[in-house]
């Protein structure tokens, strides 16, 4: 509405219609700024009801009401800010300019248009609230007051200032806009119930309170222009009067002069005594003086006081210019008034001179010395002037004022210029403080309109509070209700009563439901004994005692016994309370709760017949679990056992001299050897895991050396597949992390194996990086092949036991299917996650993600040396991978790689004389074969010494030995220690930094590392098996079958080495090695090594237990029995033992 307001009245000025601008005749018009600011705020109302929070809402009220704002300033400061320049680009026509807003309609716009921009902001709701009801409340005030004083024709409502007030059709706009501004608060979910808003009462009093200070100053301007119609009365009716005396003192003064003429000059005596009549009868004059034509005073009446006024010339009176006011009021035969002077008899006057002529010429003056005080304080008593101050200015010389010291100079109300004679008289007067003259009855009405604000106010805030308190009196009503219903109902269900006695002797009062319990009639009276009688005597005393405890201590009781009710039923009761106390704290009584628990009884009977059940279920269970942990156990002894021979005769045969045939029928072996042993431990592992007996350890694990070992294993099985096998650590990785190594290398060894056993050719890369990010760090390992892939529709069944891809995967490749369930399995336990991304023909990538945690250890020193710094080395390698590793790895040691895919290629550089000093092939390409390329390299081994060093998977086997010069080395290339110490070794001539260890020492471990070693074994085939292998690596040993000729071999020699089977005849392993260490202090008694086929963390514990210090399991390895051997050495040599040879 108000946009089609402002619309119209724009109309109405561009077409020049005044009805549209003024609604009637004497009315104000609506101004053009008037009818933008309509515009304006009409525009940002409707956009914050609908969108809300809107810029154009916010700029649209922000212009209204900064306008608004700089108009109100322009009232109250009484400078010009800028709105006039605004104002004057506007329309005008037929004599009507558009001029500034009047101040009440701007004061209107600042409100409305800010509390527009506040609402379209992003302020809370809160404040918006209060600042819609301030805002709308007074503006809404403020135009019922204009519109009540067009109504009253008060047009103090009306006009700010003088300032035209605003129009009937700006007052209609204006109220219904602030009416829109408060239901804004109707859109909010806190503008539902108004009647409930705490912030209600805030419009009422500001719109009653605005309405009484604009009615108060309405009155207080009214009585203003009254007192200052009266004020103007008085002093318009001063002036008069003064004329009037004037006049009338110049009359007589001109009958004497009329006389002086007519008579042609009068003697002394008559001149006094005429002049002495209107000094004694009139007293209209201060003094008369007798002036001749030359301008001085001849005679002055009276005579007493002014005899030095006699013979004064006028001319030289310097009090004012006499001379030529007088010699032009001669020549104009004119009376003349003279400026307010000091008078010769004292005090303000003013002389009248009125001109002589004689037929013979200017004949001088008769004038008159009027005293001013006298003669305007006789005017101002006459003319009720003492309920005025009244102030009278002569020549801008204050010559009259009836205002007292005492008396603050008040502001003038009336004020009117008197022109006498050519000179000009300003009388002011404002009326005296009396009542009805200052605002006594408007203070009145302003302090009771105030007063009823605030209580009107008040009003309202009770009534919503009583509203509120009677909602939450009657919620709270409701609610009691509800509970009391709720604890009926729990009671009934719960069977629960409740009970008070009182210790005065009077009968217990029981609870409806407490009577149910006793199948007694409700409301039957029950003494105490009767009460007590219920429960067996055994009982009554138990509750004696507990009520007389409570009694004395003022604690809590409690009881749970049998009851027969009085129908003869047997039920169980619950029973708790307390002591009831008086104001003093003495106790008066006892009170409590009473419940069947017959149902709970008989569950907790069953219960316990349950858990007896339960228990004797589980002691079955584990007794079974323990039955299937030996048997596993027996199991793995009894297979591993043969294994062991197997293994071990196979490895001792394949170190001597075999016929091709006869090598491939000992390597068969081997591997079916291998191959039995991983479906053991798959089969043992999975029964532990299924169990939930997997336990991890958290040691420091080398990382490198973990993933070195695992591609050990590998290792044999790759280079008979001529695959090439690397790995990868990134340097973020730290050397040493804290974890489960054994488990660690369990799932890198299924990983790889399986990679290697799924791959025809190409190659299987291990790689390791660290992952960073949500609070933790990760240890993300890769295992990548380039073998035949996965079928997407298979991948869900890889972790899953006993699966394989297929049943042709399972007839072609074996295994049981267990290695990646165990994997799944152990990576979860270790808090990770593992998967696999295939694409089938293109290999497969299987990843699993680890918690990582430094174990603050260094790396190995291997990876930090610079022995080798700046030897230039050709690297030949078809794998793309394998070149970037190996010059990652070189770059480390401070060496010069260059790197060649093409041996054509790497031969050409050779050729040419390129300096290098090493040349390195990796893998089984290019020429088929690394071996077959250094064939090649021969031909250049007459011109220049340059070693080559061949990478494979495993070292070359006796038969490879006496192949080609003794440059050309096989590396086994998956240990990074290997290829240092080999590229070190084989340095050429000039280069060389240490000497290689003949092949002869490295195979006699005895040579640097002697020690006396006993046996303690009692299967032959082992005997004979692990007897072999000591003196493959140049030792003796001595030989017993269980731990009594243990003993006995101690007590006549000093071993520094004991390798002690588990399980033997008469006395085993643990037997024996508890007694061992009994007997003998730890530096006496030699390091006692367990053989054991059982490989359970639980056996280890066992074997660490009863005093060994180390562990091998079943079959032994010969370089897990080396390492444990130079352990064994170091341990005796860092106690100081001496070791007899």
């Amino acid at each position: 509405m108000v946009i089609l307001l402002g619309l119209t009245v724009l109309v109405g000025w561009h077409l020049q219609y005044v009805a549209l601008l003024q609604i009637r005749p004497g009315y104000a018009y609506m101004q053009y700024s008037t009818a933008l600011g309509f515009i304006l705020c009409g525009v940002a109302l409707v956009l914050t009801v609908v969108w809300g929070r809107s810029k154009i809402a916010m700029l649209c009220g922000g212009c209204a009401g900064l306008v608004g704002l700089l108009r109100c300033l322009e009232h109250v400061l009484g400078v010009d800010l800028g709105v006039g320049l605004i104002v004057d680009m506007l329309p005008s026509f037929a004599g009507r300019f558009p001029i500034r807003p009047a101040p009440s309609t701007a004061s209107c716009f600042f409100v409305c248009g800010s509390t527009l921009a506040a609402l379209a902001s992003n302020i809370s709701q809160g404040e918006k609230r209060v600042i819609v009801w301030l805002a709308g409340s007074v503006v809404l005030a403020m135009c019922s007051m204009a519109m009540f004083g067009y109504v009253t024709r008060l047009r103090e409502t009306l006009e700010w200032g003088g300032f035209a007030g605003m129009a009937v059709h700006t007052v209609a706009g204006m109220t219904m806009l602030s009416l829109g501004i408060l239901l804004t608060q109707m859109f909010t979910a806190e503008g539902r119930n108004l009647r409930e808003d705490r912030w209600l009462p805030v419009p009422i009093v500001t719109a009653t309170a605005t309405i009484s200070l604009i009615l108060w100053q309405s009155l207080l301007i009214e009585q203003q222009n009254a007192a200052k119609m009266a004020a103007e009365t008085v002093v318009h009716s001063l002036g008069i009067d003064m004329e009037a005396r004037l006049e009338f003192r110049l009359k007589a003064l001109q009958r004497m002069a009329g006389r002086w003429e007519a008579a042609g000059g009068l003697p002394e005596g008559s001149w006094r005594a005429d002049a002495n009549t209107y000094l004694r009868e009139e007293k209209i004059f201060e003094s008369i003086q007798r002036v001749d034509s030359a301008l001085r005073v001849r005679w002055v009446m009276p005579a007493t006081g002014n005899t030095g006024i006699v013979g004064m010339d006028l001319a030289k009176d310097n009090r004012w210019p006499a001379a030529a006011g007088l010699r032009e009021a001669a020549a104009k035969r004119q009376s003349v008034l003279s400026p307010i002077i000091r008078i010769r008899q004292g005090g303000w006057g003013f002389v009248a001179y009125v001109p002589v002529s004689l037929p013979s010429g200017f004949d001088g003056f008769t004038a008159g010395v009027i005293n001013l005080e006298d003669f305007l304080r006789d005017i101002v008593s006459e003319a009720q002037g003492n309920d005025y101050y009244i102030s009278i200015v002569f020549d801008d010389q204050l010559i009259y004022s009836n205002i007292t010291k005492d008396v603050v100079t008040p502001r003038k109300m009336a004020e009117k210029s008197v022109t006498f004679t050519g000179r000009t008289l300003r009388i002011s007067a404002r009326p005296r403080d009396k009542p009805g003259l200052n605002g006594g009855t408007a203070h009145i009405i302003l302090f009771t309109g105030l007063a009823l604000s605030a209580a009107m106010g008040i009003a309202v805030r009770s009534q919503q509070i009583s509203k509120i308190r009677a909602a939450a009196l009657q919620d709270s009503y409701l609610k009691l209700q509800t509970t009391h219903s709720l604890l009926e109902a729990a009671g009934r269900i719960s069977r629960l009563g409740h009970w008070e006695v009182m210790l005065d002797g009077n009968s217990p009062v029981w609870s409806d439901m407490t009577y149910a319990i006793h199948e007694v009639p409700a409301g039957t009276p029950v003494s105490l004994d009767e009460a007590l009688a219920f429960f067996a005597p055994e009982g009554r005393q138990i509750i004696r005692n507990h009520l007389q405890r409570s009694i004395e201590t003022g604690e809590l009781f409690e009881y749970e016994l049998p009851l027969t009710t009085r129908s003869g039923n047997s039920i169980w009761v619950y029973s708790r309370g307390e002591p009831v106390s008086d104001g003093n704290g003495k106790v008066i009584g006892l009170r409590g709760v009473l419940q069947d628990i017959s149902e709970r009884h008989r569950a907790s009977e069953l219960l316990i017949q349950r858990n007896i059940e339960l228990q004797a279920a589980t002691q079955k269970a584990e007794n079974a679990d323990k039955a299937k942990a030996e048997f596993l156990a027996n199991m793995s002894h009894e297979i591993r056992t043969p294994l062991n021979a197997m293994i071990g005769m196979s490895d001792l045969l394949n170190d001597t001299t075999l016929e091709d045939q006869q090598r491939e029928m000992v390597n068969t072996v081997r591997l079916s050897g291998d191959i039995l042993l991983t479906l053991i431990n798959d089969i043992l592992d999975f029964s532990k895991i299924e169990a939930g007996r997997l336990e991890l350890e958290r040691v420091a694990v080398d990382i490198h050396e973990c993933v070195e070992s695992a591609l050990d294993i590998a290792s044999s099985l790759a280079s008979h597949k001529k695959l090439d096998l690397f790995y990868w650590i990134d340097p973020e990785v730290p050397g040493c992390l804290k974890g489960d190594m054994t488990r660690l290398r369990q799932v890198l060894v299924n990983l790889v194996t399986n990679a290697v056993k799924f791959t025809e050719q190409g190659e299987v890369f291990v790689k390791m990086t660290k992952l960073g990010g949500g609070g933790k760090d990760l240890l993300r390992v890769s295992v990548r092949d380039t073998g035949i892939g996965i079928p997407p529709d298979r991948l869900h069944r890889l972790f899953k036991a006993f699966s394989q891809v297929d049943s042709s995967t399972s007839r072609k490749f074996g295994g049981t299917g267990l290695g990646l369930a165990i994997c799944y399995k152990i990576v979860h336990v270790m808090g990770g996650r593992i998967w696999v991304d295939s694409v089938e023909g293109h290999g497969a990538d299987f990843q699993f993600e680890i918690p990582l945690e430094s174990a603050g250890l260094a790396k190995p020193a291997i990876y930090q040396r610079r022995d080798l710094e700046g030897v230039r080395v050709l690297i030949l390698a078809q794998s793309g991978t394998n070149r970037w590793i190996l010059r990652e790895r070189m770059n480390a040691w401070g060496m010069r790689p260059k790197e060649a895919a093409d041996p054509l290629e790497a031969l050409e550089w050779i050729e040419r004389g390129d300096p290098f000093d090493m040349v390195i092939t990796a893998g089984h390409a290019p020429l088929e074969d690394g071996s077959g390329f250094a064939t090649r390299m021969r031909e250049l081994q007459a011109r220049r010494n340059l070693p080559v060093l061949v990478l494979s998977a495993t070292e070359s086997s006796r038969d490879d030995a006496g192949q080609g010069a003794s440059s050309h080395v096989r590396v086994k290339s998956v240990r990074v220690s290997t290829l240092f110490e080999s590229m070190k070794a084989n340095l050429p001539t000039g280069r060389k930094v240490r000497q290689a260890v003949p092949e002869e020492e490295k195979l006699f471990l005895s040579h640097d590392h002697p020690l006396k070693i006993l046996i303690a074994e009692d299967n032959k085939v082992n005997q004979r098996v692990i007897t072999l292998v000591l003196e493959k690596l140049g030792y003796g040993c001595e030989m017993t079958e269980n731990g009594l000729e243990v003993l006995e071999a101690l007590k006549r020699k000093r071993f520094d080495v004991l390798l002690l089977d588990v399980q033997m005849p008469e006395m085993d392993g643990l037997q024996a090695a508890r007694e061992i260490c009994r007997l003998y202090p730890r530096d006496e008694r030699p390091r006692i090594i367990a053989l054991t086929a059982d490989v359970s963390a639980e056996d280890r514990e066992r074997c660490i237990a009863s005093g060994m210090d180390d562990y091998l399991s079943k079959p032994v390895r010969r370089d897990e029995l080396v390492k444990a051997l130079k352990v064994a050495y170091r341990t005796k040599c860092e106690n100081g033992a001496v070791i007899e040879i």
